[in-house]
């Protein structure tokens, strides 16, 4: 079978343009098609989901902020800062049942008994004590006087020696035909009676202060006599 072409060389070259440029054509709407949909598509992302998601976490927000602004959570968050603060009220606070053992050491046993104490008083904001007693004579007094003078300590805080007890007066010392009276001020060390402070140990000069004597019982503690004030 023979066929012959009947078209010119002109001709061909143009059907052939045609179609290539139909071909570019058809490619260029479909480019042009699929950059439109991904243009659709980042604009919905943009402004509709990207909202959608703004707003839920403004609402979270809102949502947190009103639950931190609740009376309940002030309330937990007040008692969660009294918690805290415990530990410090506890090691700030004295400790008042220390007294009994320094008089013991302050004023050790003797026979016959020759120095009572009739009361205590302390003042643990003022760092101060009031004592009032009896003693076998005015030189007995004297003597507690000076070894509160000369009394020292030493603690975990504070491990060098230092003076105990400072400003001692003797108000008064009154001599009877039983015994003198006595009533002793003085200043204190804070931490004489700090909690926070451990292994607090007095230094008395010219005293000893075996534990074999601090355990044991004395009748250092005595009423005072009537009309005493």
């Amino acid at each position: 079978m023979i066929q012959l072409n009947l078209l010119p060389d002109v001709k061909i070259e143009f059907i052939k343009t045609r179609r290539l440029r139909r071909l570019i054509t058809l490619v260029s709407i479909l480019v042009t098609g699929v950059a439109l949909l991904v243009f659709v598509l980042l604009l919905l992302t943009t402004t509709v989901w990207k909202g959608r998601t703004i707003d839920g976490l403004e609402k979270d927000l809102n949502s947190g902020i009103a639950e931190l602004q609740s009376p309940d959570l002030n309330k937990i968050v007040t008692i969660q800062n009294q918690l805290g603060a415990i530990n410090g009220l506890h090691e700030s606070k004295s400790a008042p049942s220390r007294v009994y053992s320094f008089l013991n050491q302050l004023i050790p046993p003797s026979q016959p008994v020759d120095l009572t104490v009739g009361e205590v008083s302390i003042d643990f904001e003022e760092a101060t004590i009031s004592m009032r007693g009896q003693a076998s004579s005015l030189e007995r007094v004297n003597e507690l006087v000076d070894t509160l003078k000369f009394t020292k300590f030493k603690t975990s805080i504070t491990p060098e020696e230092t003076v105990a007890f400072n400003s001692i007066v003797l108000r008064q010392a009154n001599l009877s035909e039983v015994g003198a009276t006595y009533s002793i001020g003085l200043i204190y060390e804070p931490e004489l009676f700090l909690t926070a402070a451990e292994n607090v140990e007095l230094i008395i000069p010219n005293i000893v202060t075996t534990r074999s004597e601090l355990e044991r019982p004395s009748p250092i503690f005595e009423a005072l006599p009537e009309g005493v004030e």
